[in-house]
Order: structure tokens, then sequence, then C-alpha cells
């Protein structure tokens, strides 16, 4: 311990000017509790000329965090044997897009999904995980049930 007359007088006065750890942060804005909704989807639900070497987008009501587009939360599956197709992942403008690296089989019915795993900012997401079906040029439509998941294998 060193006596008090060592200390220098302006360092206990800079100590009390940053404060004593009480302070209260100034407050925040509202918090965002609002999850993102899906309001666009391409190709759309049962489009029947869907091209070999088209994109999905999948387009949001708010932004989504680019990080929670991934493998796990938007892919595409050939409907028959659900295979994934492996995607590259884009995000711009409210819009995520996913590619097929290689053109996709043509006469196939493809369903994709995208999962509750898309989150906005703040945290919230999707309410639920929505998929839909659509046939490459020449495929044929089946059945499919668009919020629900994919339709069951028939």
């Amino acid at each position: 311990n060193r006596p008090a007359s060592r200390l220098v007088p302006g360092l206990i006065l800079a100590v009390a000017a940053c404060g004593s750890g009480t302070d209260v942060p100034p407050p925040s804005g509202p918090t965002d509790t609002i999850p993102p909704a899906i309001v666009g989807l391409s190709p759309v639900p049962h489009d029947t000329g869907f091209a070999l070497d088209s994109a999905i987008h999948v387009t949001f009501s708010e932004p989504v965090n680019p990080a929670t587009i991934a493998t796990a939360s938007f892919f595409l599956q050939r409907n028959v044997t659900l295979q994934t197709v492996p995607l590259s992942y884009s995000y711009a403008e409210l819009t995520a897009t996913a590619k097929p690296v290689s053109r996709l089989d043509s006469l196939t019915t493809y369903i994709a999904t995208i999962t509750r795993a898309v989150r906005d900012s703040a945290g919230n997401q999707l309410v639920a995980d929505t998929a839909w079906e659509s046939p490459t040029r020449g495929g044929r439509l089946v059945a499919g049930r668009l919020g629900q998941g994919p339709a069951p294998l028939r």
C-alpha cells in the first residue's frame, strides 16, 4: 500500500468522471418482435415452365440476416427421390436467391423449401416452413401444400 500523499490528484478526478458503473444506458428504440414473412416466390408454385437453368427466388417483407440463408434453410429437392440439389446462394434487396450449381433435369418436378431457420436482424424467425413444387419444362405437376412442408410421396 502506498501512502495517500503519493497518489496523483488528477487520476482520482478522472476515475470519478468516468462514472461508478451504475449509470443507466440510454433508452433504445422499441424491440422488433415482428417476424419476416414471405411475400413472393419464383417460380410461382406449380409453374409449368420452370427453366432448367433458373434460380429460385424468395422475397421477404423485411430484411433478413443473410447468414441465415444457407443449405439448411433454403433447399431444392427432386420430388420423387428427395435428393437435394446443390445450390449457390445470394441475398440482396429483400430477396434470397438459390441457383442450382448444375442444370436441373428436364421432365422433373422439384420441391423448393425455405425454413424457419431464416431470421431477421432482431432474431425473429419465419412463422412456418414453406415448400412449393414446380416442374421443369415438360415435367408433370404434382399436388403440393404451400406453407405445410413438402407434399407426401404418393
